[in-house]
């Protein structure tokens, strides 16, 4: 549906006036779903070593992007003998390599604009070179890979209604500020290049930063409409980005956005990103720059190869960069014999690590101040009725307006237990959306206290595989219950899918980020399955199961474990009308506690378990002290 709807906007426009207005919304979108940048600080930036290379020299640089946040870089530099400086300049962002800057394609790239007149700021990413920043005492990386470590910083920061993508961009925002601030650099000649992740980071700078006229995206720019449901799916947490789905924001409008500012596409043929989907980019984006009569200004190169910014590409880049930049169209070829530095010689701090610096602070610790703070903001927190909307809304579920009941209930199979009947039940909350449950009925008998609810809807965290013992304890008291598995958990969870820890994401990461793109999360599907159910178990008949009785909704109560918890508060605050209690069994402690602790205590909770800036209104001690028995 939301493909649809971005394929009939960017089909309509018909005047560059469109277009512009289309640019500003989707800018002002974008910003707000990464979350707002810090103040410029000083920069600070210092020289701390340089290597002579053949016909270019590298400059080893730390510089300041925010109070306490270090970034490393090297600044290849060309030959003033045969270039005389000012030289135009290109900031280059490094793809998911650990190493960082210290990779050979993207050294490569940065010393071939070097030894051809342009100057280059190789930058390393967060969690990847020397600025790793989850490490254990030792200053040992915690994560094995840099996507894991993304992942990890990323989920710190959902909560607080930021992304990583927004500390990245900053980082390189400041790169340029970097690039300006030197005699040696033209100001008025700028550009950005990065490949696969590199290639993420240029695309948002390029449409964020007007200040990149020249732009080159490699092994990136495809569509999230071909690559979500044909390809690879959802990846690391900067390339996803809340509501981008929902707002109409796909792959070609980065280039869009940026029209009609020169930019190059580099694509391989072979790469997992979809080469039609990366034509069908770039067609949709040349649209507009034909619109404003610059045809000329977007290009697309393609190579016989498989995902990397391999030497043709890197050819390419350099001669359109040269184009625009030096105003020098010639062909380039990377000479055979070109000499890039060891990891040793890229390395910037003799330590190597920012995080040894003195001040140096990490994300995890800008993640932390970031939840105190709001923690300090929400001070007594906000009324029940106030807390109840908000909570619906962050979480995505149903308008108040719009409850909903299953719309089919089947019994598969049924069993005694003793003299307890458990019908099987197939239970089907939205269309195609079918969830097991089980539904224990007691021969007779009643709550133990006139004052506790009859029924009983029962979820758990892990599922109801292993959960018979805790169902037939509150059996046991004449209570009946309906256990059910809430889609992500029990028998609906999906297999491990790659790039996610499932230890410490979760195996629902790649289905939680397709929700976090259409502005949803799985908390809220998880709550409106259980209020479905509540809702079905209050009008069911006794003796009836598939039929629920023509009588007055009965109140039921609600018991949660684990991480089903999150869910079930969310479905107990929103609906109280439907649960009259929320027994929570070994809840997560908070979301503040996990965005402080979390990532450097190894604490898991699973990206489902998440809802986007959440901490700007509630926590969830909050909404359990909202729905504990006897409130």
């Amino acid at each position: 549906e939301a493909a649809s709807r971005w394929r009939a906007e960017v089909e309509a426009r018909a005047a560059p006036a469109d277009v512009t207005a289309r640019q500003t919304r989707l800018a002002a979108a974008f910003r707000a779903a990464i979350g707002p940048f810090p103040d410029r600080v000083p920069l600070d930036a210092r020289v701390t070593g340089r290597v002579e290379k053949r016909g270019y020299a590298v400059e080893k640089i730390v510089y300041t992007s925010q109070p306490g946040v270090f970034v490393t870089a090297g600044m290849f530099l060309p030959d003033a003998s045969r270039f005389p400086a000012p030289w135009p300049a290109v900031l280059v962002a490094c793809g998911h390599a650990e190493v960082g800057k210290a990779h050979d394609s993207y050294q490569r790239a940065a010393a071939l604009l070097a030894t051809n007149g342009i100057a280059a700021l190789l930058f390393d990413p967060v969690g990847q070179g020397e600025r790793r920043q989850i490490v254990d005492a030792r200053g040992k990386p915690v994560c094995e890979k840099c996507t894991q470590e993304h992942t990890s910083l990323g989920a710190a920061l959902i909560p607080l209604g930021r992304n990583l993508a927004g500390l990245m961009v900053w980082d390189g925002m400041r790169g340029i500020d970097y690039l300006a601030s030197r005699t040696d650099i033209r100001g008025d000649r700028l550009g950005c290049m990065g490949n696969s992740g590199g290639g993420t980071q240029t695309a948002y700078l390029m449409a964020l930063d007007d200040r990149v006229f020249t732009a080159v995206v490699s092994c990136y720019l495809a569509s999230l409409q071909g690559l979500l449901p044909r390809t690879i799916g959802p990846q690391d947490a900067e390339q996803n980005i809340f509501g981008q789905l929902a707002f109409g924001m796909d792959h070609a409008d980065y280039i869009v956005m940026r029209a009609p500012r020169p930019t190059l596409v580099c694509a391989a043929t072979q790469d997992f990103f979809d080469i039609r989907d990366t034509r069908r980019a770039v067609a949709d984006a040349r649209r507009v720059y034909e619109l404003f009569a610059v045809g000329d200004r977007l290009a697309m190169t393609e190579a016989d190869a498989k995902h990397g910014f391999v030497q043709p590409l890197r050819e390419a880049a350099c001669r359109f960069l040269l184009r625009w930049l030096a105003d020098r169209d010639q062909a380039v070829a990377e000479p055979p014999g070109l000499e890039v530095l060891s990891v040793a010689e890229m390395a910037c701090l003799p330590q190597g690590s920012v995080l040894t610096l003195p001040g140096a602070r990490s994300c995890v610790d800008l993640a932390a101040a970031e939840a105190r703070r709001l923690a300090e903001v929400r001070g007594a927190g906000l009324p029940p009725k106030t807390l109840r909307e908000r909570a619906r809304a962050r979480s995505g579920m149903r308008p108040a307006g719009a409850p909903a009941a299953p719309s089919r209930v089947t019994v598969v199979s049924t069993r005694n237990e003793g003299d307890v009947r458990v019908e099987r039940l197939g239970i089907e909350t939205e269309p195609g959306v079918v969830l097991p449950g089980e539904l224990w009925t007691p021969a007779a008998g009643g709550p133990s206290s006139g004052t506790e609810p009859r029924d009983v809807v029962f979820v758990a965290g892990d599922g109801l595989t292993g959960a018979a013992a805790a169902i037939g304890e509150i059996v046991a008291a004449g209570r009946r219950v309906l256990a059910v598995d809430p889609r992500g958990m029990g028998g609906t969870r999906p297999a491990p899918q790659q790039y996610f820890d499932v230890a410490r994401h979760g195996p629902n990461g790649q289905d939680f980020y397709l929700a976090y793109l259409l502005g949803q999360s799985i908390v809220g599907m998880q709550a409106d399955d259980i209020v479905a159910c509540g809702r079905w178990l209050a009008a069911a008949d006794t003796a009836t199961v598939a039929s629920p009785a023509e009588q007055a909704p009965q109140p039921i109560a609600l018991v949660a474990v684990g991480l089903a918890t999150v869910p079930a508060v969310h479905a107990a605050a929103v609906h109280p009308e439907v649960f009259a209690s929320c027994r929570c069994e070994a809840p997560p402690r908070s979301w503040s506690s996990y965005v402080q602790d979390g990532p450097l205590a190894g604490q898991p909770l699973p990206l489902a378990s998440l809802v986007h800036g959440a901490l700007l209104d509630y926590d969830l001690p909050d909404l359990m002290a909202l729905t504990a028995p006897g409130r």
